[in-house]
Parts: structure tokens; sequence; C-alpha cells
């Protein structure tokens, strides 16, 4: 795996956890 792909992962579940937090 890319790390430069799991920190973009990781910036969208950080979003969507804000946005949505369940």
């Amino acid at each position: 795996m890319s790390f430069r792909l799991r920190n973009l992962h990781n910036k969208t579940w950080s979003v969507l956890y804000k946005r949505d937090p369940h």
C-alpha cells in the first residue's frame, strides 16, 4: 500500500467521522 493513499483515506475518514459521527 502507498503511504499517500493511506493518508488520503485517513483524511476522508476523519471528515466523514466529523461530519456524521457515529
